[in-house]
């Protein structure tokens, strides 16, 4: 595992982000993925001021933003699937507004959760697919690629995805949520593997720390992810958190033993 390919979501280390960046420096791991959590509240994204002070923080400790994760899909006011049209207006706008941001932070993917909402009925496919495109057009001017993750079969992914025009979407490949979902990580992974841009590297029950659940780890990475693909691996725990260097170093050593 090659260590320019490996990052970790901000959410699954302790600290505000000054000591999340310090315990990833101390742990030698430069890629982070960004957690939009609030939209013009407690987070550093939405100021001119607070994204230069966040710039100048992650460039002097080596340390890049790899993706941009929208977690503020996952609050019901924020449904990307709803049948109220002014919902969906409004978060596209903040997805618009975080494509101008991916300029300037120089990361080219936005991660796009969709737990909760209904995939599989007409209604919800036939708008996933309409918004999406939409979406996915707006992110190709700005060179972006959009990544959706959920607790969907690899097959249905596939199949969602080929119905969408726009050739920027990929997927989000969540080991946890798909070794909770089938129990059969390799089959899942070899299925979409073209259709995938990153991977979140989450145990089973996803309480655990990476390589203390049920996950062949070692089994996955060496049949299944070829390092040739350039696809990043993102360091996810759901919950409790990477605490401290050691804890974060001891996850780094055990991928690195894979």
């Amino acid at each position: 595992m090659q260590d320019d390919l490996l990052g970790i979501k901000d959410t699954s280390i302790e600290g505000d982000l000054s000591q999340k960046v310090d315990i990833m420096f101390r742990a030698g791991i430069a890629r982070l993925e960004y957690s939009i959590l609030h939209h013009y509240r407690e987070q550093e994204l939405w100021s001119t001021r607070s994204r230069r002070q966040t710039q100048k923080l992650l460039a002097s400790n080596g340390i890049s933003i790899n993706s941009i994760f929208m977690s503020l899909m996952n609050k019901p006011d924020f449904n990307f699937l709803s049948k109220d049209k002014g919902i969906y207006k409004k978060i596209k706008t903040i997805i618009i507004e975080t494509i101008d941001i991916c300029r300037e932070f120089e990361t080219k993917v936005i991660v796009m959760p969709f737990f909760g909402n209904d995939l599989f009925s007409s209604h919800g496919t036939r708008l996933f697919i309409e918004r999406i495109n939409d979406i996915c057009e707006i992110a190709k001017q700005g060179e972006v690629e959009i990544l959706i993750e959920n607790y969907l079969s690899a097959r249905i992914n596939k199949n969602l995805i080929k119905k969408v025009p726009s050739n920027n979407l990929k997927i989000c490949f969540d080991t946890g949520n798909c070794f909770g979902l089938t129990g059969n990580l390799l089959e899942e992974y070899c299925c979409v593997k073209e259709n995938i841009g990153e991977i979140h590297l989450k145990d089973f029950p996803v309480d655990s720390n990476v390589g203390d659940g049920f996950i062949d780890f070692k089994n996955f990475i060496t049949k299944a992810h070829n390092n040739r693909a350039r696809i990043p691996i993102i360091i996810e725990k759901t919950l409790g958190k990477y605490k401290s260097k050691q804890a974060l170093a001891e996850v780094k050593s055990f991928i690195h033993e894979m």
